[in-house]
């Protein structure tokens, strides 16, 4: 629930798919909940619908009309591979640790983010480096600040001058 508490602090509404999993705490409640993805996505576009004033249409699908990208984020392999059918998943972000090699095997066309699992930012520049190489589709995953508190733009804007392929986490 750590993306959901995220967003609702941010202000954004958070749809949470599936049934979820550990601790529900109070401040980390989705604004609405959806089965699969396909669900959301028509959640997603009602709610689009409703913000522009807009009524609803049959004739517009979820892919065409919204403004959002959806990435699904997991550690399933299997799982990964199923949402890769699915037209409406944009990317897919996991830990490089897990499934890199395998993943990528099988997902060739859409982008994949492998985020670094550390907080020195000297350490998150070695590993872009590594993670970067990878495959054309490969995006890093940086955050804007470590768990200390520390900026790591300096480093994303190197990165990006240098032409990594990043996709950075503000929240």
């Amino acid at each position: 629930f750590g993306d959901i508490l995220a967003g609702a602090r941010a202000g954004c509404r958070t749809i949470l798919i599936g049934a979820g999993w550990g601790e529900d705490p109070k401040d980390a409640r989705p604004s609405h909940q959806a089965a699969d993805i396909a669900a959301a996505a028509t959640t997603m576009l009602a709610l689009s619908h409703l913000h522009q004033g807009n009524p609803m249409s049959d004739r517009v699908t979820p892919s065409e009309h919204l403004k959002v990208k959806i990435w699904a984020d997991g550690a399933d392999k299997a799982g990964i591979l199923e949402l890769d059918k699915n037209p409406l998943i944009s990317g897919f972000t996991t830990n490089p640790t897990l499934i890199a090699k395998d993943v990528l095997a099988h997902i060739t066309t859409k982008p994949v983010s492998f985020e670094v699992f550390t907080d020195d930012v000297a350490d998150m520049e070695r590993q872009a480096r590594i993670i970067t190489a990878w495959g054309k589709n490969v995006f890093t995953k940086i955050p804007i600040t470590n768990t200390k508190g520390e900026s790591c733009v300096p480093l994303i804007r190197k990165l990006a001058q240098e032409g990594v392929r990043l996709n950075v986490t503000a929240i």
